[in-house]
């Protein structure tokens, strides 16, 4: 924003036509939202980067804060977790339940990597099924 002259935000916000508040601008710079594909979009086209690393970087961001949320839930006793296990695999099929034990494998690295990878799929899978109907 210092490059292109915006002594602040509001300056900066004022200075391009967003489809967005200024209020959630400020959330997205303090790191308390993730902008949506599309806000990610006109962030990039205003702040001249590139679209396709910027939207990277917030699938990142996003799978970060899913992960913290995940891991700051409260742990409860051994025999609690055990019926919740059983509980889900009763509702859950054994593929889910052998994915999921996969996944607890993976380093953080190689989760980011999946989560990525099946966003890809999610999107070849929606453009597929949209030139269908």
């Amino acid at each position: 924003m210092a490059r292109q002259g915006h002594r602040n935000l509001l300056s900066f916000y004022r200075a391009h036509a967003f489809s967005f508040s200024y209020e959630y601008l400020r959330q997205i710079v303090q790191g308390n939202k993730v902008p949506s594909p599309n806000k990610v979009k006109e962030l990039a086209t205003a702040l001249g980067l590139n679209l396709r690393r910027f939207q990277q970087a917030a699938n990142e961001f996003r799978f970060e804060q899913d992960l913290k949320r995940y891991k700051s839930q409260a742990s409860t006793t051994q025999q609690a977790e055990v019926a919740e296990k059983v509980r889900s695999y009763g509702k859950k099929g054994k593929l889910e339940v052998q994915l999921e034990r996969l996944i607890a494998t993976l380093t953080e690295a190689q989760q980011k990597h999946m989560v990525t990878y099946i966003k890809f799929m999610k999107q070849q899978w929606r453009k597929q099924k949209q030139r269908k109907t």
